[in-house]
This record gives structure tokens, C-alpha cells and sequence, in this order.
């Protein structure tokens, strides 16, 4: 999850890039101390089979949709602009 979030935060933001990235890192931490948690409580629930189809398929859609994202050509600040 780290890269595509960090890929994101270079082609939107232009202006305050740095504090784009501060809040990106800020949030992979987060998602650090999470994700551990949800897992196990979704292997209880689940099966470990079930945890980790569910987790394969949102990661590919979020590679899917990073990239269809990265590739507008369009930043959030000129998106605010107009």
C-alpha cells in the first residue's frame, strides 16, 4: 500500500508536496499499527483462505485504480484553480 499512495501524492500535489507527504507517511504508520488487528479478526471470521482472497482483490483494485488515476494528467491544485 505504500507505494501507489506515495505515487498518488507526486503526481496531485505541487504546491505543498512535502506536507502531502508528511500526512501520506503519517497514514502508512497508522495503517501499520491496523492492519495487524484487522487481519486477525478477519482470519477468526474468514478462515485464512478468506483473508486472503479478500486482500488480494482490494489490492489489485487499488493498483487498478492508481493507475487509471495516475494517468489524467490532471493535479489537484489545478483542479481547486478552476
Amino acid at each position: 500500500m505504500w507505494g501507489p499512495g506515495l505515487i498518488l501524492v507526486g503526481y496531485y500535489f505541487q504546491k505543498r508536496k512535502g506536507l502531502a507527504y508528511a500526512v501520506a507517511c503519517a497514514g502508512q504508520s497508522v495503517g501499520i499499527l491496523t492492519v495487524p488487528f484487522l487481519v486477525n479478526k478477519s482470519v477468526d471470521y474468514y478462515g485464512f483462505q478468506g483473508t486472503m482472497v479478500s486482500s488480494k482483490t482490494f489490492q489489485c483494485l487499488k493498483q487498478f485504480f492508481v493507475s487509471k488515476r495516475s494517468y489524467t494528467g490532471l493535479h489537484i491544485d489545478e483542479v481547486h484553480s478552476q
